[in-house]
């Protein structure tokens, strides 16, 4: 709905014409009969018309889509035969099978399908309708229970191999024993594909086996793989002919050689043993005996699984039955919605009628691609003329862009609005007729009309768009002035900055000058006051040390004098010991052991006193230097002066003193 207030709101009426268009307006409104009509014909017209060309587009679409399609379908088979390693012989066959399985709606696309029967055919051998089937429940039972068709096949093909099953009954087996829960643990197919010979040489068919992981579950085991292992050892123990077994077999009152004999011959012997052992085991009443018999038969899964849980699958329920159709049942379900209906019938059309038509129209694509590949030179050459004059026009064109885009620009704008414009009116003018009997309402289109100011809005289109283009062409030149602009902003702002930093400088060069007078004042003082310190230190550390080299020189002298008195005599290296004195050594270098109370003089001394000159008083003195103080020994200054005053008498009378 066109919001006249609005639009007169907005529009600037130009009052120096306005009343001459008014007059106009109303003449054209008196023709006016009948444009409704007109304007209803028009738009069938235009409606026709786009169809056509809708129809036109979808029928290209179409035949792009069956050359797409049959490309796919192309490419598909050779994954197949890639895969496979199948001759061109046996590709007719097996792409007949992918374009039915696809047709039957089964496989998320043709490289879906071709991969999932490589890997059937691969494990199987399989071909024709056999193939087809098993593809297509392979693809069933992933798409319901997550299986990937590798390992799906893998197990169906075990039960076929080893019991002799069709490939649909097997994959029913598989779907029924994941309905009633036998995956739980993830490992159906694997103990399936492990345990099916045991089974088969037990006699038991595929049914049985998965009656007997369903009976071992329904008693407790949490785990089908123990009820496969329990019984995978019972098919070994029975024939092995050892004591254990033996004493087992004598427990349960049965002949232990006929029993092997039997399980060891297979088939319907070994299922007659089979039930006779069951039945045995069943019906000791003492447990102790039945528990030596349970474990001899199945080993340590008797005792893990539990005797209860064996005896229960030994009996073997019948809930399963392959020849149910399982997995017709689950197509019906899975697929039965009105867009797999509907994808159906799209895909039989693809396969029925696209893909033909894709298979005429792909050789021609390629004659024709593999045509210009060939004469590409010949092309080159034809269009290089061509190419160099469009080539300078173009260069003209770009050489001159930022004149000719803004201008070009506004005009294609100013086309565009006038279209636009032109368009709109003959639906105002509609509208002006239905609303004739409207008078205020048509006063007011009347005024919009005959203002006209569609040429002044075409024209202002143009110009904002010439004008933001050139603007766009020459951004460069603009970014350049701004620039400038801001290059002579930030040189003012820098003056300013450096004006400011300076004084800021000054001042605190002024306060930092000041600061260091005090410190240098602070400074000198302390420094006469430190140095009148080390000084008195300097004086009294002279004095101690002075005092204490002259005790460590006394100590040294005591410590020697008190080693040259020591009474021991025991050194192995000595010359002599001479408790009853030694009148005169005899060679330099003379080793002595010196007792306590003896003298030893110097060679002086000694001539002095052969001599008798041992008389008189003399007087000596003797400096003893102390390096280093030791009271190691908790001595007083008493005992070490009566100690040096021994010694000093000890020197004036080895010399003659008195």
């Amino acid at each position: 709905m066109i919001d006249l207030g609005a639009l007169l709101a907005r529009i600037q009426v130009d009052s120096g014409d306005s009343t001459q268009q008014l007059e106009n307006f109303s003449g054209k409104v008196e023709n006016a009969d009948g444009k409704s009509v007109g304007l209803k014909d028009a738009l069938k017209k235009l409606a026709a018309g786009f169809a056509i060309g809708a129809a036109i587009k979808k029928t290209a679409d179409a035949v792009v889509d069956c050359v797409k399609k049959t490309d796919e379908l192309k490419q598909s088979f050779n994954t197949l035969q890639t895969q496979t390693g199948a001759t061109d012989a046996e590709m007719e066959g097996l792409e007949q099978s992918l374009k039915n399985i696809y047709a039957n709606n089964y496989g998320e696309s043709f490289e879906d399908i071709a991969t999932a029967m490589a890997e059937v055919k691969n494990q199987t051998g399989l071909a024709g309708d056999a193939l087809e089937t098993m593809t297509e429940n392979a693809i069933i039972l992933r798409d319901t229970f997550g299986y990937e068709v590798q390992e799906s096949t893998r197990a169906a093909d075990m039960m076929m191999k080893q019991f002799g099953i069709t490939s649909e009954e097997a994959f029913n087996l598989i779907a029924q024993g994941s309905q009633y829960g036998l995956d739980k643990n993830g490992n159906l197919l694997d103990s399936i594909n492990e345990y099916s010979v045991h089974f088969e040489q037990l006699g038991f068919s595929a049914e049985d086996m998965f009656n007997v992981f369903h009976d071992g579950a329904m008693e407790g085991v949490f785990d089908i793989d123990k009820v496969g292992d329990a019984f995978k050892e019972f098919g070994i123990r029975v024939k092995d002919g050892s004591d254990t077994t033996n004493e087992a077999f004598s427990i349960l009152g049965l002949n232990a050689q006929e029993m092997q004999d039997k399980f060891s011959q297979g088939g319907e012997s070994a299922q007659e043993a089979y039930w006779k052992v069951t039945e045995a085991l069943n019906s000791i009443d003492d447990p102790v005996q039945r528990n030596i018999a349970g474990v001899n038969l199945f080993g340590t899964m008797w005792e893990d699984v539990g005797d209860k849980a064996i005896l229960g699958a030994m009996e073997m329920s019948d809930y399963f039955n392959g020849t149910v159709d399982t997995m017709n049942q689950i197509k019906e379900i899975k697929y039965d919605s009105l867009g797999n209906a509907f994808q159906g019938v799209g895909r039989q059309m693809e396969v029925g009628l696209m893909i033909p038509l894709g298979e005429k129209l792909l050789p021609k694509l390629n004659e024709f691609a593999n045509y210009i590949q060939e004469n590409m030179p010949s092309i080159q050459e034809t269009f290089q003329g061509i190419m160099d004059n469009v080539g300078a026009a173009i260069t003209f064109v770009t050489d001159n862009l930022n004149i000719i885009i803004p201008i070009l620009a506004g005009a294609v704008a100013g086309f565009v609005a006038f279209n636009v414009i032109n368009t709109v009116i003959p639906l105002f003018t509609a509208v002006q007729t239905a609303i004739t009997g409207t008078t205020t309402v048509q006063a007011a289109l009347n005024a919009v009309m005959a203002a006209n100011p569609f040429g002044l809005i075409v024209t202002a289109i143009g110009a904002l768009v010439a004008a933001g283009v050139a603007l766009y062409m020459n951004w460069d030149t603009v970014k350049q002035k701004c620039e400038e602009l801001f290059a002579k902003i930030s040189e003012a702002w820098e003056n300013i900055k450096t004006a400011i930093s300076t004084k800021v400088e000054e001042i605190k060069t002024a306060i930092n000058n000041k600061i260091q007078d005090f410190k240098n004042a602070g400074k000198a003082i302390f420094t006469g006051v430190w140095d009148g310190i080390k000084e008195v230190w300097e004086n009294l550390k002279g004095w101690v040390d002075e005092k204490v080299t002259w005790l460590t020189d006394k100590l040294a002298f005591w410590k020697k004098s008190k080693s040259e008195m020591s009474d021991d005599d025991s050194d192995d290296e000595s010359d002599g010991s001479h408790r009853n004195g030694l009148s005169y050594v005899p060679f330099d270098g003379y080793n002595a052991v010196l007792h306590r109370k003896e003298m030893v003089l110097t060679a002086a001394e000694a001539d002095r006193y052969r001599n008798g000159e041992n008389g008189g008083n003399k007087t000596e003195n003797f400096t003893v230097n102390i390096a280093k103080v030791e009271n190691s020994n908790g001595r007083t200054t008493g005992d070490l002066m009566r100690e040096m005053e021994f010694y000093r008498k000890s020197k004036k009378l080895a010399t003659g003193g008195a």
